[in-house]
């Protein structure tokens, strides 16, 4: 059974299935969020669904390592790299 919520303005969807993990993802619109629901449970029950295994970082560096692999698609200099993820 999927359950939807309003968290922070965007919609978390929750889905518990009998001896099946919890699957949660969050939309910012809620048709969308409807249609990922529906069709993720279906897949579930159909036995189709694979969630995506969790990255293995093994340190912080990995983890940042990550994030400037995604995210620096705009070539910041080290210390905008430094700023955005320094705590404010």
């Amino acid at each position: 059974m999927a359950t939807i919520r309003k968290r922070n303005g965007c919609y978390q969807v929750q889905i518990g299935k009998d001896r099946h993990p919890l699957v949660t993802k969050t939309f910012s619109r809620l048709t969308d969020a409807k249609r990922w629901a529906s069709t993720t449970e279906y897949e579930i029950e159909v036995g189709l669904f694979k969630p995506s295994p969790a990255p293995d970082f093994l340190s912080i560096g990995d983890l940042i390592g990550h994030y400037l692999l995604i995210n620096n698609k705009e070539n910041l200099s080290g210390f905008e790299i430094y700023y955005r993820l320094s705590w404010h």
